[in-house]
């Protein structure tokens, strides 16, 4: 057997799959890797945070690093981190349900084989998988947003909430379950948005 011959035997062999032993996606390594994640960018998020509800730069039109340093004077360098265990809920919630539901969805109407979906099918996906990732993280991300949001308050308006599960606690006793889901359309407009991105588009260019 020549040497050509062998090696396209050898491609077919690990091109072909059959429906039983088709690859079940391991969505969940997409949550648990975005939770990873945030732990690096979670200081740059806070920043952003600072920058969005105030409303103008604090003393002026300061650089991101002045105001970082100012930041940590006043409140010390971990506050930078204020929301930490909040954007970590969020991204467990939000990021494991839509690539969950994606990944599923996916291999169900490809029938074990998705490179054959059309991109149309795979934005439908990428947005219902958002949509759907979008409302579940909603109360993390509120959560989130007011502990991030802390580091520019006086202290008698601080919330303290601590962590995220104190965060969510409090909201639900003082303010009601309604509020967990606050600015919910805009939350789940961007994830849908951000998941045809990040989705259906990597899918439709890897293949």
């Amino acid at each position: 057997m020549s040497s050509s011959t062998r090696t396209t035997e050898l491609k077919e062999q690990l091109t072909s799959v059959s429906s039983k032993d088709a690859r079940v996606p391991r969505w969940y390594f997409g949550g648990v890797s975005s939770a990873l994640a945030v732990c690096f960018t979670h200081p740059i998020d806070t920043m952003k945070v600072y920058y969005q509800t105030s409303g103008q730069l604090p003393g002026g039109s300061q650089s991101l690093f002045a105001s970082t340093v100012r930041v940590i004077k006043t409140n010390g360098f971990l506050a930078l981190y204020n929301g930490l265990s909040a954007s970590i809920l969020r991204q467990l919630t939000y990021s494991t349900t839509r690539f969950a539901i994606y990944e599923v969805a996916k291999q169900k109407i490809g029938a074990g084989n998705e490179t054959l979906l059309p991109l149309h099918t795979r934005i439908v996906l990428a947005a219902a998988s958002g949509a759907a990732g979008g409302l579940v993280g909603v109360p993390a991300d509120l959560t989130n947003t007011r502990m991030q949001n802390d580091i520019k308050l006086p202290t008698d308006l601080k919330r303290n909430y601590g962590n995220v599960f104190r965060g969510l606690y409090l909201i639900i006793k003082n303010e009601g379950v309604g509020a967990l889901f606050q600015g919910s359309s805009m939350a789940i407009s961007r994830a849908v948005l951000v998941s045809i991105g990040q989705l259906a588009m990597y899918d439709q260019f890897k293949n």
